[in-house]
């Protein structure tokens, strides 16, 4: 079983295919951009391969990033105020920002 850690907090659980998500998270509803971000990060796990190094959890974020944020919408990404990015593509604020500078975009 592998922990999936948001910022040091144990967010959920992978083991195979199955993703136990921590009560925090769980009782969200399903649209709750942590909730989404949660998944992501455990889709992410799901889908590296097994050798993988797994203590690299900023490897699974970038990739969780990407995938809910693509480069290709990059144009809206960089056009919105933070906060309307974020609920434009349903992540948190943090992880909007985070995507900005990935892409070499303002941060603000």
């Amino acid at each position: 079983m592998t922990a999936i850690y948001d910022h040091g907090t144990v967010v959920a659980h992978v083991e195979g295919d199955q993703i136990a998500l921590h009560p925090h998270i769980a009782t969200l509803p399903p649209d709750h951009p942590e909730r989404r971000w949660t998944l992501a990060l455990a889709l992410a796990t799901i889908r590296t391969s097994p050798t993988a190094n797994h203590d690299d959890p900023e490897a699974f974020a970038r990739d969780a990033r990407a995938r809910l944020i693509p480069s290709a919408d990059v144009a809206t990404l960089a056009t919105l105020p933070l906060r309307h990015a974020a609920h434009h593509f349903g992540v948190p604020p943090r992880q909007a920002r985070i995507r900005r500078a990935e892409l070499g975009l303002s941060t603000q």
